[in-house]
């Protein structure tokens, strides 16, 4: 592997790694709010057992290291990101009630439209990726997915605690 191509590898895997920490950490930082809606898995990583909260920006620089051995991780990425955001509209709808009873209808409704542009952006990136084949555009699905995973996928639409 040539140097240019590792330092490139390496600048995706910590600036990427580093940016959905802080989107992981958001809620503890700056506390839940519509910007930083928090997932419900997170709010049970930060009750149970704080040090998984890093599970998930260690889990997005694993799919860096595969997106750049591995030229078909873009499929991959493709049909993780539609069944993520398959799941994230069932999830969004079983979760209404509890949104507006606890949350409020301003706050449901943009936490929703955060995820809808959200998923959006993600499907688009990556079918951009698996048409043009290009790394690059698999490197920004694969942030995106991940940076969605983090700040707001799958919301806590419950009474806080």
């Amino acid at each position: 592997m040539s140097s240019n191509l590792y330092g490139a590898r390496t600048r995706w895997i910590f600036a990427g790694g580093l940016f959905t920490l802080l989107l992981t950490l958001a809620p503890i930082l700056w506390g839940v709010t519509f910007l930083a809606p928090t997932p419900f898995y997170l709010i049970v990583a930060y009750w149970t057992l704080p040090p998984l909260v890093a599970l998930l920006p260690a889990l997005y620089m694993g799919s860096v290291v595969l997106t750049f051995r591995y030229g078909a991780w873009r499929i991959v990425l493709l049909v993780v990101a539609l069944v993520l955001s398959a799941l994230s509209v069932a999830y969004l709808y079983r979760s209404w009630d509890n949104g507006l009873r606890y949350q409020g209808g301003l706050h449901t409704k943009l936490v929703i439209l955060e995820n809808a542009v959200g998923w959006f952006a993600v499907v688009c990136a990556g079918t951009i990726a698996n048409v043009t084949k290009s790394r690059y555009v698999t490197l920004v699905a694969n942030l995106l997915l991940f940076a969605v995973l983090a700040w707001c996928a799958f919301p806590y639409l419950g009474e806080l605690p």
